[in-house]
């Protein structure tokens, strides 16, 4: 096996573990806050802690993760989520919940742009552009597997009542959840402390073959470099300044999703108690969203591998079927319907990331991932917020159509960029 298959391999194994573990969670995430009593409004309140978290850390952990590297800031934010899951075990009041938001959104914040440069880097010091598009295809893939077969364990476990074949206090049949991500966030800590090394190495080992490191050893002028790299990117890369609006506009409208589909669907179901069909829905959630990055790029290459045109089609398509889930109240057909957004959601991702990755330098990749990551954040912040009250006073159909009519808009910036692109003969 070659260098650059073994990078693939390990991030996807690594990426793989750390969003498997995510996806226990999300089946029983909205469901245990309802079950400790709060109201749609407290869940939205929860929520926008945890974006409000990242946002305030994203910049500054991307920035960190550059400055320091990128692997003791990933340590570090799995430390921060173990932490957040052993207070879940024991929260009963909505004090504590809400400070273990805090604890998870600043392990998300330490991660989002550590993990993903330390591979990215890897692969790109070779300056082939088609390992970089292979390793974000790949991954791609590999997230919403893992984040399917997390669900359906996560959705199971409650089910099983193994809580009362144990000895500790836990906060309901939930917490078994929480316990079991705490022992794999561990085992996840384990294995990266051992066998991931940080991509300072590989910058080194390449500067030795005269390839000169953009940055200067200097801890001052390390430092200024990073910023002014980054900078730079912000204020002159149109890929990268359409890729942030469409990211805000995502997080607005996913939130919204993501928070209240569990709510809409103990609605349909008459309150069924078991947590089997959530898990369901979730790993259909995350298959179909595996299924769409894998045929994104044949799909793009097929209709004249025109990326912007492709993202603008894929957006616009995928805000329709928002509008068309908001209208849905049978559990068949907004099963289909729900499973099908994600689909359409999955194709965007792989396409999106590598022309996005293509105009990103590696010396300050973690501290620009983290922007994109803030501004998605930041826009999960403002649906959160708005769309509790709105699902609390307007219902969970509007905050959707709200969320698919942005999402539409958001769908032309893809297109000005095409026009744009084409015009200065860059495409």
């Amino acid at each position: 096996m070659n260098k650059s298959n073994k990078i693939i391999l390990q991030a996807c194994f690594v990426q793989g573990w750390d969003k498997f573990i995510l996806g226990m969670l999300i089946p029983i995430l909205v469901l245990f806050q309802l079950d400790r009593g709060l109201s749609l409004i407290q869940i939205g309140i929860n929520m926008a802690t945890y974006s409000g978290t990242v946002i305030i850390l994203e910049i500054p952990s991307g920035f960190l993760a550059d400055y320091f590297g990128n692997k003791k800031i990933y340590l570090l934010s799995i430390l921060l989520n173990i932490a957040s899951m052993l207070v879940l075990i024991f929260a009963k009041t909505n004090i504590w919940i809400t400070f273990s938001f805090v604890l998870w959104g600043s392990g998300r914040a330490f991660s989002s742009g550590s993990l993903e440069a330390i591979f990215i880097n890897k692969a790109s010091f070779s300056n082939n552009h088609r390992n970089v598009e292979k390793l974000i295809s790949y991954t791609e893939f590999t997230i919403p597997v893992s984040l399917a077969l997390g669900a359906l364990l996560g959705g199971f476990l409650p089910d099983l009542h193994v809580i009362k074949m144990l000895f500790i206090p836990l906060s309901d049949f939930y917490g078994i959840n929480f316990l079991t991500a705490s022992v794999f966030y561990l085992g996840l800590f384990i294995f990266f402390s051992i066998f991931v090394s940080d991509t300072i190495y590989e910058k080194e080992k390449y500067s030795k073959k005269d390839i000169k490191p953009k940055i200067i050893k200097h801890s001052d002028k390390k430092y200024y470099s990073i910023l002014s790299i980054a900078f730079s990117t912000i204020k002159t890369n149109s890929v990268f300044f359409v890729i942030m609006l469409s990211s805000l506009a995502w997080g607005f409208a996913f939130s919204g999703l993501e928070t209240f589909w569990q709510p809409r669907v103990f609605t349909i179901t008459n309150e069924i108690g078991s947590t089997f069909i959530y898990g369901f829905l979730t790993t259909g959630y995350f298959l179909a969203e595996a299924m769409g990055s894998l045929i994104s790029w044949p799909l793009c290459r097929l209709f004249g591998n025109k990326p912007y045109i492709f993202l603008f089609a894929q957006r616009l398509l995928l805000g329709g079927m928002f509008l068309v889930l908001s209208f849905m109240s049978g559990l068949g057909w907004f099963s289909i319907v729900y499973i099908g957004l994600l689909l359409f959601n999955g194709m965007s991702n792989p396409v999106e990331q590598s022309v996005l990755n293509r105009g990103i330098p590696s010396e300050s990749r973690a501290t620009l991932l983290s922007v994109i990551s803030f501004l998605m954040q930041a826009g999960g912040l403002i649906g959160a917020l708005s769309g509790g009250i709105l699902s609390e006073v307007k219902g969970i159909s509007f905050t959707w159509q709200l969320g698919g009519a942005i999402l539409i808009l958001s769908s032309f910036t893809y297109l000005w960029i095409y026009t744009k692109k084409r015009k200065n003969n860059e495409l």
